[in-house]
């Protein structure tokens, strides 16, 4: 794959400035999901430039959110260099964490603009799953998030050293393309189905949260990176215990909802 997009040397740095293709791919998933987004927030009466403020802000707290995530499950690499905690541009960001962090920067905007939570939380669900998409597109580039070895024949192969992916030319479980492919499902069902034809707000996010939950403690088990952290040694990692609780909560106030409605 292609971890790294462009070397810019400049003066003032010892090393060149890298551009990275998890970046880029975050910002262009980010870029091309405002308009949908907004298309759809149109549709129910709110403003695109609410959805671009929104998601601006979103966005910022959730990099916050995954990259204070990442650092709890690994704190003990940054014991020796406590300062590479914000060496960002390294890579080290966990998805729920950006959840969380991107979740409580729209309740806030939403108590203060006095939006309706539960439609804009709907809106958000719709954000979150293109961007991830493109989010793990970036993780299939970088080498991130990759797989256990696997004899399987659609397993990828990693061959730059700048990769993060272990062990190198060696066949690995293509996890990043199994969430890009069912996040990608996942969007097209909400965006040209469920959005618009929800039988109450909030039914968006909460069938996001459910099947999401779902996936990710199922791929979970066929990832090999070691810093994800184990809530049960061996057994159940961080994101999996995540998971378990997300789909549990959420099921709980969909079915909640459905049979008020």
């Amino acid at each position: 794959m292609l971890p790294i997009l462009l070397k810019i040397p400049l003066p003032f740095l010892d090393a060149p400035l890298e551009i990275r293709s998890y970046g880029v791919l975050i910002a262009l998933g980010f870029l091309i999901m405002l308009p949908l987004v907004s298309r759809q927030a149109h549709r129910e009466g709110i403003s695109s430039n609410t959805i671009v403020d929104l998601g601006f802000w979103s966005l910022l707290w959730g990099i916050v959110g995954a990259r204070i995530l990442f650092i709890l499950t690994t704190l003990h690499e940054y014991k020796e260099y406590p300062l590479e905690i914000f060496y960002i541009w390294k890579g080290g960001l966990v998805f729920y964490g950006g959840l969380i962090g991107g979740t409580l920067a729209l309740i806030y905007y939403c108590k203060k603009h006095k939006l309706n939570l539960w439609q804009v939380m709907d809106l958000g669900a719709l954000g979150v799953t293109f961007t991830h998409m493109f989010g793990r597109m970036g993780c299939l580039a970088a080498g991130c998030c990759f797989g256990h070895p696997t004899t399987l024949p659609w397993g990828i192969i990693f061959h730059k050293e700048e990769s993060f992916a272990r062990p190198l030319h060696t066949p690995l479980h293509p996890t990043q393309i199994y969430e890009i492919v069912f996040l990608g499902l996942l969007f097209l069902f909400f965006y040209f189905y469920l959005a618009r034809n929800k039988k109450f707000q909030g039914q968006v996010v909460l069938t996001y949260l459910s099947l999401y939950g779902v996936a990710r403690f199922i791929i979970e088990f066929f990832r090999g990176d070691d810093i994800r952290g184990f809530v049960i040694p061996n057994l159940i990692s961080t994101s999996q215990f995540v998971s378990i609780i997300i789909f549990l909560i959420s099921l709980a106030f969909l079915v909640n909802r459905l049979y008020k409605k």
